[in-house]
C-alpha cells in the first residue's frame, strides 16, 4: 500500500471516528416515536408585571401567546414539541427577559 492511501486512510479514521456517536444517536431521535400530539395547539396567557428599578417603577400589561409549531428534533432532548412563543404585539420571546426600558 502507498503512502499516499495510508494517509488517506488515517485521515478518514481520525474524522470519522469521533462522528460515530452522534451519528448514532441522530439516528436513535430519528427513529423513536414521536411524542403525543398536544389537544390545546394555541393559547393566549394575559399578564401584569410590575417592577421597580432603582426607585424608579414600571408596570408591563400584555397577553403571552403560544403557538404549537410541530415537532423537533435534537440530540439532547430526542423528538420533542415546539412552540413559538411572543406577545400579542408581535415581539418575540426567548429564554431571557430583560427589564428596563
Amino acid at each position: 500500500m502507498s503512502a499516499g492511501k495510508k494517509a488517506t486512510i488515517i485521515i478518514t479514521i481520525v474524522i470519522c471516528v469521533p462522528m460515530i456517536p452522534w451519528a448514532l444517536i441522530y439516528l436513535g431521535a430519528l427513529f423513536s416515536p414521536n411524542p403525543p400530539l398536544p389537544e390545546i395547539r394555541y393559547g393566549e396567557f394575559p399578564f401584569r408585571l410590575e417592577y421597580e428599578i432603582n426607585g424608579e417603577r414600571f408596570i408591563m400589561e400584555d397577553t403571552v401567546v403560544c403557538e404549537f409549531d410541530g415537532i423537533g428534533v435534537d440530540g439532547g432532548r430526542g423528538k420533542y414539541l415546539k412552540w413559538k412563543t411572543y406577545l400579542a404585539d408581535g415581539t418575540k420571546l426567548s429564554n431571557r427577559i430583560t427589564f428596563g426600558q
